[in-house]
This record gives C-alpha cells, sequence and structure tokens, in this order.
C-alpha cells in the first residue's frame, strides 16, 4: 500500500514538471509531497534529452544534435522553467516595487527582459553542449546529473525561502518540503554524481551548482523578498548552467 502511494506521487511529480501523458488520481496531499521526487524527475528529463543527443549526433553532427536536444528538452517539460527564467527576469528587471514585479509575472506577455534572459540561456547551454562531444559518455552524465541537480536546486528555495503567493500549487508543496525531501533528493543526486561523473568533476559541478542557485536568488531575493513559482523556474535555469559551467572548467 506504502509502494503504491509512493508511485501515485512520483506520476504527479511527472505530470507536475513535464508534459508525458502518466496518467494519476490527483490527490492534494500527494502533489503537495511530489518534490521529494522532483530529483528523479529531472533525472529522467535529462535522460531524454542524452538519448536525441547521442541518436542525432550520429546523424546531422555535433550542433545540430545540441540543438535537438536543448528543443527536445523544452518540448518534454511544457517550457515550464524557461517560462518562470523569463517572467522573473521581467518582473524584477521592469517592477520598481515588490507589487510591480509581481504584477508583471502575471502577466502572460514577454517583455524585453524575459527575451533577453531566453535568449542568453539558451545560447549558454548550446554553447556548453557544444563544448562537449555529444557522443561521450561525458555529455550524457552530465545531462542527467545537471538536470537531476538543478531540479534540487529547486527545493532549497522552497525549504527556506517565504512564498509570497496566495494560491497556487507552490503554496502546499512549500508547507511539505523538509529535511526528508530534501534528503532524498540530496541522496539522489549524490548518487547520480558519484555513478555517472568522473570523480575529478564531482567538486567543480557541485560548486557551480552552489553558485548558480546563489546568484539566481540573489538576483530576485532584494526585490521580492521571497519567490514565486516563476522564481523557482529561474532557479533551476541558472543552477543547471552553473552545474555544467564547472564541469566545462574542469575538463
Amino acid at each position: 500500500m506504502q509502494l503504491g502511494r509512493e508511485l501515485q506521487i512520483l506520476k504527479l511529480a511527472l505530470q507536475f514538471l513535464t508534459r508525458l501523458p502518466v496518467h494519476a488520481t490527483y490527490d492534494p496531499q500527494a502533489m503537495a509531497l511530489a518534490p521529494r521526487y522532483f530529483g528523479v524527475v529531472g533525472a529522467l528529463i535529462g535522460a531524454v534529452g542524452a538519448g536525441v543527443l547521442w541518436l542525432s549526433a550520429h546523424g546531422f553532427g555535433n550542433l545540430v544534435a545540441c540543438v535537438l536536444c536543448l528543443i527536445c528538452v523544452v518540448v518534454l517539460t511544457g517550457a515550464l522553467h524557461e517560462d518562470g527564467l523569463a517572467d522573473t527576469a521581467d518582473g524584477v528587471g521592469g517592477g520598481a516595487t515588490p507589487e510591480a514585479a509581481l504584477h508583471i509575472m502575471r502577466d502572460s506577455r514577454i517583455g524585453a527582459y524575459g527575451a533577453l534572459a531566453l535568449i542568453a540561456v539558451f545560447a549558454l547551454r548550446l554553447a556548453i553542449l557544444f563544448s562537449v562531444q555529444s557522443t561521450s559518455a561525458l555529455a550524457v552524465a552530465m545531462l542527467i546529473t545537471a538536470h537531476a541537480a538543478s531540479r534540487s536546486s529547486m527545493l532549497v528555495v522552497m525549504f527556506s525561502g517565504e512564498y509570497l503567493r496566495t494560491d497556487g500549487a507552490g503554496r502546499d508543496m512549500r508547507s511539505a518540503v523538509d529535511v526528508t525531501t530534501l534528503g532524498i533528493n540530496g541522496a539522489t543526486l549524490m548518487v547520480l554524481v558519484a555513478l555517472l561523473l568522473p570523480f575529478g568533476a564531482w567538486l567543480p559541478a557541485l560548486t557551480g551548482l552552489v553558485l548558480g542557485h546563489v546568484l539566481a536568488r540573489a538576483f530576485y531575493q532584494p526585490k521580492l523578498n521571497g519567490y514565486t513559482g516563476d522564481c523557482l523556474g529561474f532557479v533551476q535555469q541558472i543552477s543547471e548552467i552553473g552545474f555544467c559551467l564547472g564541469i566545462l572548467a574542469w575538463l
């Protein structure tokens, strides 16, 4: 019975973070516990992207494979985190007050700050992937671990930050993110890093992850004094880049 409950929570995490056709009965209590499997879902997203990268590289070359990989991840996640990146950039960049920033972040339209953020992040992710041989084991390992790490990075924000909205799934999830949830995701990440990445890359990658997390929060925290779901997407994107840059620096 307990295993069935955990499977339901995992399915809800998949529904929340991806557009995979996963059937799971919605339960508010189970949904609140979904963050415990964010790292696992991140690893799955990275694995799918890595598969597309590896297969495409054999038929189209490195550059095309990198672009197709990034497109695949965006489609798989429904641009969930990219939307948060753009909204956060628009809100923090264009809002003179916390209230104005939050209002801008609710707007479905994209502004100059958001567009520039998307272009900059996509270009940087493309450059990082292109710098690693697409058919190499390191490229596969980097994608799987980076996506797991960046989803786990969001949980640190949820655990330590103040949620600013009065509605949305983030409110219930925030109350359920505890030491156990952080431990599950941390253990998942450590196992993936230990199994997939070369030993010498461990410290640079995790250092890059921490720096990306800190820089992302330093961008929005002074203006907002808390976080929203959009901020979590911003943290995910920057943390992923930080993790990958750490590996690239090691290379």
